[in-house]
Formats: structure tokens, C-alpha cells, sequence
């Protein structure tokens, strides 16, 4: 029908075209809008309520993980913003006085929404030529967070609302909205209707929701990175030019570590977190916080570290003079004219400052990518040297795998310290052939019991190397006689004691059942033994254990989550703009806890609350942060804020022992640790993980004895021992 509307302000009328109801187009236009941003914004608070209430991650909202995906999400909002622009349009159109507030919030709205959707689309290219998803469109990796889309999206539903109330439309849509409600509201209708929606509602909480995770005796983690002053986003930088795009992804998604150590000498230990190229290192100073709690302070500044720009992927507290402080080594993709500084050393002043002292050190590596950094003294000089391990994107460079030659330049090194902060590249005099492909963790620890320090390396697409230690600077490639065999994609490295003080490692892989992703054949359990002439030899044993998937494992340790005295696992994951949507399993994996059920024999995955999250992960370092005797985890992630697991569990008897002495003697030195009838032994190292710098610290729980008989074997051969340590404190053992 047609009606003439009066303008008493204008002293004229229009004509409007309206249904029996008096109601315009453009009324029934807004309440569409609205209504379907309203179910949009109702996503998003139940995400919220998922994420920060319930403690369900990831929280997948109402519908589920087709919500997160990039398209669906790109597709809903513009037809939101077509709705809001056909409105607007109808509006005009229809000529009828409206008051001025209402245009000037319907103009916000517009402002607000034509914001929103130029970054889903910058969102869906990026999607669409690289596969990422979530993509990070304008604002970066920072948009996807659960809280800030939910304020995004409750700021557009509230200028709609208000757009809509202030045009007047509400009055409009009124008689329509009474007649449904009328017919929704029946009791017949409501009744049912609303019984089948609250029980739902309770079934899907009862079966989802967890609690908080509490401190108390049973294990649980909480992620306290944000409240403890870890304000660090490891953001997207410029990489070096590459053969497709294949290369620079890598570049930027194989990660930067994370470095933990005491350098003021305070007692507590504290936090380095690597940024990539052209985004800031920063270091991060473990102070007294609320009550009997502690934060950290950047001082990334204050201590000389600021101009630390390069892209960073692994870096250690270490004494590297035999001065008593910890200095700092950071290893980085370096080439003459690329897009950031070269890896760094840095000399620790002693009054909480640092000094670059790189410049004619020796130290000067070249290449990209950094896969990982270790220390040890390989040649008795009683200083630790450096090993190197490069990937350099092999199956670029070799796609047949015939040589061993990678695309990017760069090759495996070790660094000889010759005392004073002055190093020498002794690759090539080593024994064994140079190494170009795709390295990442290196163990450089005794693994024959001759006291020399061999190395074990992990590398992807070819079988690991072990490099045996024959003295006098040289190595032997035992790789074949050691029975490593298997080509797979190892990546990270835990290392632990087993029977006979031997060493075994678990060396995280690909796990992806669907084969799209990695050689599927999952992680290893490298259990190692000795003939009677002494031969070393590799078995796997993970499937045995339980412990072979950990999606697209990462950093990994051995670490006593529960303080019962057995060395449990932990791994962290993810790979997500590679992966994107093309495996379930990798999309939707979180980190893994796997628990000793004391025997050492088998290993159970923990449903512990908090312990497993999900993220884009990658180095993973072990140390106690407030001092309270439970091993808490950091986790730094590609594009996105570092992991802090806060361990809280309480009520157990707990010993700490940091090994130290001149020149960072407590590396590769072996502790035992005797009570309650119980020995369990730990190896101190200065690498391992995955791109991680750990402390020289080693974590016992006791379970219900209250003191210990400490043994610590230095790695020169010494010995240390102490009686009736009372549990409940850190041990420092220092080496005669």
C-alpha cells in the first residue's frame, strides 16, 4: 500500500510505500540486519564464555570450527555489511524524514563496518595466496584474539542497535514483532520449545565445561604469561628472498626461541623471548610482584639489549670467561645485506647491563635457517664451544634427496671458544663431512661414557646423525653403526638417564593420520644400549611407550609435572599457516602432557585442566619461575603471545640442585638425587628442546620424603656430594 507521511518540520509530506502494518522496507531490512548480527555477536559471547569461563579450548563457539574457518567468516560478514548498505540505500530511497541522530549513527555504523570488512578482505587474500588461516589481515595475528573480536563485533552490534532505535525504525517493526511474539509466546509453542533449548544448553555446558584449574595436590596449569608481565607478541618480519613460496614460509614459521637464566644474580631466573627480523628481543627481569607472587619487567632497554633487531631464533645464559656471571649468546639468519644484524654475543657486565662484544670475536655464522644452538666442552679446554645446526629448505635445493645440498645457504658449524669471548670455526678440520640440509636440535651431551661429549642431531627429511667424540678435536659420523635408520622429520629433542646412565632421547616428528603432512610415521623414543665392547646402539621404542604422537611436535622435555618422582613429557605443536585447514588433526591439536606411570615403561596422555593448549607453538623451556618447587613451562608461538604454564600443583616435597662453577661447569654434569629409597638422575644441559636456552637447574620431586642425598658427576670427572639436604629448597652445586 501507499501512504502520505507528514513532515511537520518541513511543512510537506511524502509518499512511502509500506505493507498493512504501516511498516517501511527499510525497517524490515534493519531488523534483518540486526537480527543476524545479533546471532553473530551471540557467537561470539558464547566463545567468551568458552574461553574465560568454561576454560574450553579452543572455543569453537555455537557452530562449532566451520565458524573459524576464513571464508565463512568473510562470507558472513559482508553480507552483513550488504544488508547495512542496502538499508542505508532503501532508506534513501523511500524519502521519509528521519531524525539527523539517527543518520549520524547509521554513518558510524557504515564507517565501523566498512573497517571490518576491508580487513576480512584483506583476511581472504592472504587466506587464498598463502593458505593461512586464521589469516592476520591489517592489524596482524592480534585481530583473531577471542576477546578482541568479541569487542569488535559488540561495538558494531551496539552502533546497529542504536542506528536502528534512533531512525525510528523500532517504532515501525513494532506491530509486526508484537503479532509474532504473540504467536511465538502461546504456551503450547514456548513451552516445549524452551525445554529443548535449556536442556540443551545444560548438556553442552555439563559435557564441555572444565574447571578452573586451582593450586592444590592434584596437577593443573594455568597460562599466566599476560598477568605476569610476558607482554611480548612474536610478530611477522622480512625474510630473505627465497626460490617460492614455500621458502619464506618457512622463514617465517619455524620460530624463535625463548632463553631462561639468572643474570643478575638474585636468585631467580629470568626470560629472554627472541623476535624475528626487525621486531624487538626482549628481555625480561624476574621482580617481586603482589604479595608472595612475582612479575616480570622489561628492562630490554636499561640492560644495552635494545638494539637487538635481528631475527633471533635460539639463544642461552652462559659463562663463557669463567667470571661468575652469565653471559649471552644469540644465534640468528644472517647474511651480509639481508634484513637484519647477525647473531651476537653479549658480555655481562655484572651490574645488570650487557655489552656487545661480537665485533672480532670470531663468531660470525652465516646462513638461514637456524634450526638450533647447543654448548659443551667438546675438547677439555674446560670452556664450552658453540654447534650450529642449519635447515635450509633441502627438498628446494635436492628435491631427489641425491646430495646433501639445501637451497638456503648455511651449513651445520661448530665453534671452537678459545677463551676470552674470541671463537674459531673449526668445521672442517672435524673429521666429518659438512652438513647442508634441514637440522634442527642438536644434543651435545656423553652418550658413550668415554667423558667426551658426542653429538646426537636431529634432522628432517634425511636420518639423524651421530657424530661420536674420538678426542683430540675430532669426530667420527657413526651414523649407520649407532643404527639410525630412519628418515622421518625430527625436530625437537628431550633428553633423560635411563638404565645404566645411559642417554635416551625423544625426538619430536610429524604425526598426521590423514598423510598429508610430514612422513606420518610420529615420534621416536630412542632408547639406547651398549654391547660388551662398548658399541652403541639406537632402538625406538615410542609406540611401546604410548608417546608417539604429538601432532606436529616441537620443543620437548622430560620434566616431573606431578612431583612423584618419574620423568614425565611434555611437547608443544603447531605449523598452522602451513597446515591451514588441511589436516583435522594438526588444526585442532593442542600441546601433550604424557604422565610416567612410575615404572618408566609406560606413559599416559594427562586430561590434567590447563596443561594441554592449543597455539601456533614452538620452543619449549622448563624452569621454575616463583621459586615454589613445581617446574613451570614457557612456550613462545609464531605470530602470536608467549605460553606461560604456571605448575600448581602443591602439597608434594620438591628439591631443586643448580649445577654451577667457573666457565659453566654445571654443563653435561649428571645429578642424583636418593630419597625415600627412590634415585632418580637428571643430565644438565645447555640446549636441547627446540631452540630453547634452559637453565642449569634440575627439577626432583620427592613425593613425601623430606630430604635428599644429592650426587652430582661434573663433567671433567669430579664428583659432589651432599647429605640430609632438606627438601623445599634450590641446591647450589658448585664444582670444586
Amino acid at each position: 500500500m501507499v501512504a502520505r507521511v507528514g513532515d511537520p518540520t518541513q511543512g510537506r509530506s511524502v509518499t512511502v510505500r509500506v505493507d498493512t502494518f504501516g511498516v517501511g522496507p527499510a525497517a524490515y531490512v534493519f531488523a534483518v540486519t540486526l537480527a543476524v548480527q545479533s546471532f553473530h555477536m551471540l557467537e561470539h559471547v558464547v566463545q567468551v564464555l568458552q574461553a574465560f569461563v568454561f576454560h574450553i579450548l579452543p572455543a569453537h563457539g555455537i557452530l562449532g570450527s566451520i565458524f573459524d574457518l576464513e571464508w565463512v567468516h568473510f562470507f558472513y560478514n559482508t553480507d552483513l555489511y550488504l544488508f547495512l548498505i542496502l538499508g542505508a540505500v532503501v532508506l534513501v530511497l523511500e524519502r521519509r524524514p528521519r531524525p539527523r541522530a539517527g543518520w549520524r549513527w547509521l554513518g558510524a555504523s557504515l564507517a565501523f563496518q566498512t573497517y571490518h570488512e576491508i580487513e576480512h578482505i584483506v583476511k581472504i587474500a592472504q587466506h587464498i595466496s598463502t593458505g593461512i588461516d586464521p589469516a592476520p589481515g591489517i592489524l596482524g595475528h592480534f585481530i583473531n584474539l577471542i576477546w578482541l573480536h568479541f569487542t569488535f563485533n559488540l561495538i558494531i552490534t551496539s552502533l546497529v542497535a542504536i542506528a536502528f532505535v534512533k531512525l525510528g525504525l523500532h517504532h515501525e517493526i513494532a506491530p509486526v514483532a508484537r503479532l509474532a511474539a504473540r504467536r511465538v509466546l502461546r504456551p503450547r509453542v514456548l513451552l516445549p520449545t524452551s525445554a529443548v533449548l535449556a536442556a540443551g544448553l545444560v548438556a553442552a555446558v555439563a559435557v564441555t565445561a572444565k574447571p578452573p584449574p586451582t593450586r592444590g595436590p592434584n596437577l593443573g596449569c594455568a597460562d599466566v604469561a599476560a598477568t605476569s608481565g610476558l607482554n611480548f607478541s612474536g610478530e611477522y618480519g622480512p625474510v630473505f628472498p627465497a626460490l617460492d613460496a614455500m621458502g619464506a614460509m618457512m622463514q617465517r614459521d619455524m620460530g624463535n626461541g625463548a632463553a631462561v637464566g639468572d643474570y643478575n644474580g638474585d636468585g631467580y631466573l629470568d626470560v629472554v623471548l627472541l623476535g624475528q627480523a626487525g621486531r624487538h628481543t626482549k628481555l625480561y627481569r624476574n621482580d617481586p610482584g603482589v604479595g608472595n607472587g612475582r612479575h616480570f619487567s622489561d628492562v630490554t632497554n636499561a640492560a644495552g639489549l635494545g638494539a637487538v633487531t635481528s631475527n633471533a631464533r635460539v639463544a642461552q645464559f652462559l659463562d663463557l670467561t669463567g667470571s661468575g656471571r652469565p653471559d649471552l649468546v644469540i644465534a640468528a639468519d644472517y647474511m651480509p645485506g639481508g634484513p637484519a644484524g647477525p647473531s651476537q654475543i653479549f658480555r655481562n657486565n655484572g651490574d645488570g647491563t650487557f655489552t656487545d662484544v661480537t665485533a672480532g670475536s670470531g663468531f660470525d655464522p652465516t646462513g638461514y635457517i637456524v634450526g638450533g644452538m647447543t654448548f659443551a666442552d667438546y675438547d677439555g679446554s674446560g670452556r664450552a664451544s658453540i654447534w650450529l645446526s642449519y635447515w635450509t629448505q633441502e627438498l628446494a635445493g635436492d628435491p631427489g634427496l641425491m646430495r646433501i645440498q639445501g637451497a638456503f645457504p648455511g651449513h651445520n658449524r661448530l665453534y671452537e671458544n678459545l677463551g676470552d669471548y674470541h671463537f674459531k670455526d673449526v668445521t672442517e678440520s672435524l673429521g666429518i663431512s659438512e652438513y647442508h640440509a634441514d637440522s634442527f636440535t642438536a644434543v651435545f651431551a656423553d652418550f658413550t661414557g668415554d667423558g667426551l661429549p658426542d653429538i646426537y642431531q636431529a634432522n628432517d627429511h634425511r636420518t639423524d646423525r651421530f657424530y661420536r667424540n674420538m678426542g683430540g678435536g675430532q669426530f667420527r659420523d657413526d651414523t649407520t653403526a649407532v643404527g639410525l635408520t630412519r628418515a622421518g622429520n625430527s625436530m625437537g629433542v628431550a633428553t633423560t638417564v635411563g638404565s645404566g646412565g645411559r642417554l635416551d632421547l625423544y625426538v619430536t616428528n610429524i604425526t598426521d593420520p590423514g598423510g598429508t603432512f610430514g612422513t606420518n610415521q610420529g615420534n621416536t623414543f630412542m632408547m639406547s644400549s651398549q654391547d660388551a665392547g662398548g658399541t652403541l646402539h639406537f632402538t625406538d621404542e615410542a609406540a611401546s611407550h604410548g608417546i608417539v604422537d604429538t601432532a606436529w611436535g616441537w620443543g620437548t622435555q622430560f620434566v616431573d609435572m606431578n612431583g612423584d618422582g618419574a620423568p614425565d613429557i611434555y611437547a608443544v605443536q603447531g605449523m598452522r599457516e602451513f597446515v591451514g585447514n588441511g589436516s583435522v588433526h594438526l588444526e585442532n591439536a593442542t600441546s601433550s602432557l604424557f604422565l610416567n606411570d612410575g615404572s618408566g615403561l609406560t606413559f599416559k596422555r594427562s586430561d590434567a585442566p590447563g596443561c594441554q593448549v592449543p597455539g601456533d607453538q614452538r620452543a619449549l623451556v622448563v624452569f621454575d619461575f616463583n621459586r615454589d618447587g613445581a617446574p613451570d613451562l614457557l612456550i613462545s608461538q609464531v605470530a602470536g603471545p608467549p605460553i606461560l604454564l604456571e605448575n600448581l600443583i602443591s602439597g608434594r616435597n620438591w628439591l631443586t640442585v643448580a649445577a654451577t662453577g667457573p666457565a659453566d661447569a654445571g654443563i653435561n654434569a649428571r645429578i642424583t638425587v636418593t630419597a625415600g629409597g627412590r634415585s632418580q638422575t637428571q643430565i644438565i644441559l645447555a640446549g636441547g628442546s627446540y631452540l630453547a636456552g634452559p637453565p642449569r637447574e634440575a627439577y626432583f620431586g620427592l613425593g613425601g620424603a623430606s630430604a635428599a642425598t644429592v650426587k652430582v658427576a661434573w663433567a671433567n670427572g669430579e664428583t659432589s656430594e651432599y647429605v640430609n639436604v632438606p627438601a623445599g629448597q634450590v641446591l647450589q652445586a658448585k664444582r670444586p
